[in-house]
């Protein structure tokens, strides 16, 4: 199911571009805030994804997320455009819970399976290939609910090589 976020009222945003999101893996959980949101909201990364213009990459902090509701969407999680996506956000260490903080968390109430997450990643390709787009490059690695990581090519066959 894709879907897309409302927005709420305005509040400052925070820095843009935040290297916390960079080369995050499949599976890898996240903590995002919202302009105008008073609670924090847990996202799992499914897949990478672009956005191009004029054959380069513009968007290298684009990624196919889960949110706790069972939506999937594509969504920019540098920060870097708080109006379509999160002001800002963090990583938690692999396996563990998102941080707590100030504000009140709205996340998963259980963990993503791997053959749930492989599902997920396959909604994720037959998206990019009905709009023409090719599968971004594949992450090295897929972190488990555990924190385990796998290497990208025991799960997903098909996925492009890994980004050096």
């Amino acid at each position: 199911m894709l879907g897309r976020r409302g927005r709420r009222a305005p509040l400052p945003p925070l820095p843009a571009g935040e290297a916390w999101c960079a080369d995050l893996p499949c599976g890898a959980r996240a903590k995002v805030s919202y302009l105008g949101d008073l609670v924090d909201h847990e996202r799992v990364v499914v897949w990478p994804s672009r956005r191009e213009e004029d054959g380069e990459v513009v968007d290298s902090h684009l990624y196919w997320v889960l949110s706790p509701d069972g939506d999937l969407w594509e969504e920019l999680l540098s920060g870097a455009s708080p109006a379509d996506g999160p002001s800002g956000g963090e990583r938690p260490a692999a396996g563990a819970a998102p941080p707590a903080g100030d504000r009140k968390l709205y996340g998963f109430r259980e963990r993503l399976t791997l053959n749930r997450l492989v599902e997920l990643a396959e909604e994720c390709r037959a998206a990019m290939e009905a709009r023409g787009q090719t599968l971004a490059e594949a992450p090295a690695r897929i972190e488990l609910p555990s924190g385990v990581l796998l290497n990208i090519g025991e799960v997903f066959p098909w996925a492009p090589p890994p980004r050096a």
